[in-house]
């Protein structure tokens, strides 16, 4: 019963996971409704027919959300008449943009509100870390956004699952050398809030030898930052204070 600009973005709002703001929704729906407020009128026609839920607000933004009976119905009719693949792939570039920008913010006052965001997005973030890995699309770019979330995993109890991401992504891609450091020293970092201090060994001692191998200052200062502090936690503290 709905227009079929309206059909259109039904399909394509089932996308995500876990809810979506206005903003992710007018990035992937652009297209398929005309006018320049189209998208968010298509939603509020969803939601006058109950097949899309104003959920909550982070921040100051309002979030919406389907149940996840009509997002199923919804992702069989965005199977039936459009490009899956391209569909994901664009879910995919957005919240990886995401997740990047993100990452740029977590220091200062406003650290605790990009925080919020971050976890209200996480299952779409889940959503396009796999299907980036799984499908063979960017994984050096999955990478470096996982190693830049390192304070996320950190800070809201993520660190097996920061470490899983990041150890599939790191047997994914193939990466740079640059990305590769940062991926192996986020590793290490968790490790060491994780009292793994035999993996945080490992994974630093590698991600050292690579940053003086190719010139990346940061890469080795921070790698013996994670090394020195995993020798302190683990008793060893002369070797503490040679790193």
């Amino acid at each position: 019963l709905l227009s079929p600009q309206d059909q259109a973005l039904f399909r394509q709002l089932s996308l995500f996971d876990g809810g979506f703001s206005l903003e992710a929704a007018e990035a992937l729906g652009r297209g398929k409704q005309s006018g320049p407020t189209s998208v968010l009128d298509g939603i509020a026609s969803l939601v006058a027919q109950s097949l899309v839920q104003a959920v909550a607000e982070v921040g100051d933004e309002p979030r919406y959300a389907m149940l996840e009976t009509l997002r199923e119905f919804g992702l069989e009719q965005l199977a039936k008449h459009d490009d899956v693949a391209q569909a994901r792939r664009q879910h995919a570039s957005y919240f990886l943009a995401f997740g990047a920008s993100m990452a740029t913010r977590l220091h200062g006052a406003a650290m605790s509100q990009h925080l919020t965001w971050l976890s209200a997005e996480l299952p779409n973030l889940r959503a396009a870390f796999d299907w980036t890995l799984t499908e063979g699309g960017d994984a050096d770019a999955v990478l470096g956004v996982l190693a830049a979330l390192t304070p996320f995993w950190r800070f809201r109890g993520y660190l097996s699952e920061g470490r899983r991401w990041l150890a599939q992504a790191m047997t994914t891609a193939s990466s740079t050398v640059i990305t590769r450091i940062d991926g192996l020293v986020a590793a290490a970092e968790l490790a060491v809030f994780q009292g793994d201090h035999g993996s945080a060994r490992t994974l630093g001692e590698e991600g050292l030898e690579l940053a003086r191998r190719h010139g990346y200052p940061l890469g080795e200062a921070r790698a013996l930052f994670l090394l020195a502090i995993s020798a302190e936690l683990g008793g060893n503290l002369d070797g503490a204070i040679t790193l």
